[in-house]
């Protein structure tokens, strides 16, 4: 895309910030809707909106700025999927089990990450807006959600004090750092994500086609480790899952930052999905457990807007930074936050 519209690397990162920018803005308001008028209704609809802003870019490809505006779209109704899904698990299940059922929801986004980036690779090698196209399934699935899920027990009506309730929760230190854990890991894998395939290809280490493969790669690491964050919590503590995660994060971004060819980018990919699968399962786990049903969508709501938040800071801070720091340089200095970062994992021992 960068190459056929001549974008800059500023430029291409208002692709993922247009994208990420609604979650932040409307993670809440979703999570409020999944509680007063039910999961099934609330992600149907999204999902269905998401597929229909395929149909629009496809409509109109080349059409840079209508294709900003059609991801602020699907950037809200992905925000919601994302706070729903979580929270019908959260429904359903409590302790460790509810950790191993996150790790298969992860396992399930994961299998996306794994395959859908090497079709995209492949079809990228024809024409860049050709991968959109694989955002059509979103509408048979949104259609599926809404015949198969059954109905859900709603609020009864608005309560006003439902925000205050997930804020008072968000004031005990734990809490606090669980969600700061929330920004931070979306930020890192955000900032890999949008920035290592510039990285790679500009460097010549890889092709796109083969870019595509590493992220596939990455995310069928954290596919691989995902499901198995339920037995890791009943080894040692979430506290040191999420230590030990983060601090191996911020390396494999000082590796990225250092590699001389393929073979350390690589290693890196499957480092980093490793870690960022336990990573995410475990802050997921943890998050959906500690609210109330009644408000559990809103706080997890709470929860994602932080994330999404990390997820919107990252190309938005490294799209600023490249303006006057290398790339590689940036990529340092993000492995240098993630391990700084590690010390958020002391106030976690609580939970």
């Amino acid at each position: 895309m960068q190459q056929e519209l001549g974008l800059t690397d500023t430029a291409i990162g208002l692709v993922t910030s247009a994208y990420l920018l609604p979650g932040v803005l409307l993670a809440i308001p979703a999570g409020i809707l999944a509680d007063r008028l039910g999961r099934r209704l609330v992600l149907s609809i999204s999902l269905l909106v998401f597929g229909l802003g395929a149909v629009v870019i496809l409509a109109e490809p080349e059409n840079f700025a209508l294709f900003l505006v059609v991801r602020v779209v699907q950037g809200a109704a992905f925000a919601a999927v994302l706070a729903v899904t979580i929270t019908i698990i959260g429904d359903q299940f409590g302790g460790p089990a509810q950790v191993t059922a996150q790790g298969l929801r992860s396992l399930a986004l994961k299998i996306g990450d794994a395959v859908l980036p090497v079709i995209g690779g492949a079809l990228a090698t024809i024409s860049w807006f050709l991968p959109i196209a694989t955002q059509l399934a979103a509408l048979p699935v949104g259609l599926a959600a809404w015949l198969i899920l059954e109905e859900d027990q709603r609020s009864g009506g608005p309560q006003p004090g439902r925000i205050g309730r997930a804020i008072d929760l968000a004031r005990d230190l734990a809490v606090t750092t669980l969600l700061a854990a929330g920004f931070f890991r979306f930020f890192f894998k955000f900032a890999y994500l949008t920035y290592v395939p510039v990285l790679a290809v500009g460097s010549g280490a890889l092709s796109v086609l083969q870019v595509g493969g590493l992220l596939g790669v990455a995310a069928l690491s954290a596919a691989v480790s995902g499901p198995l964050a339920g037995t890791v919590t009943r080894l040692v503590r979430p506290s040191t899952a999420v230590g030990v995660a983060v601090s191996g994060i911020g390396l494999s971004f000082v590796a990225v930052a250092n590699a001389t060819g393929p073979l350390v980018l690589w290693a890196s990919a499957v480092t980093f999905g490793v870690l960022d699968g336990v990573f995410g399962v475990v802050q997921t786990a943890l998050t959906t457990q500690i609210p109330k049903a009644d408000i559990r969508a809103t706080f997890v709501g709470v929860a994602a807007t932080l994330r999404n938040f990390g997820k919107f800071a990252a190309p938005t801070v490294l799209g600023a930074l490249v303006l006057w720091i290398p790339l590689d340089r940036s990529f340092a200095m993000i492995g240098a936050i993630a391990l700084a970062s590690t010390t958020m994992a002391l106030p976690l021992r609580s939970l």
